[in-house]
């Protein structure tokens, strides 16, 4: 089992806004950091 099963909805149940999986896969990156709220 991956050692890092279960992180996103672990971090999201937290109340995290997202989560970027690592390694960062570069063909979602994009879509997911524009998925997050602008910061003002």
């Amino acid at each position: 089992m991956d050692r890092h099963s279960g992180d996103r909805e672990r971090i999201l149940s937290a109340g995290a806004a997202g989560f970027i999986e690592q390694p960062i896969d570069p063909a979602k990156f994009v879509d997911e950091i524009e998925a997050y709220p602008r910061l003002k």
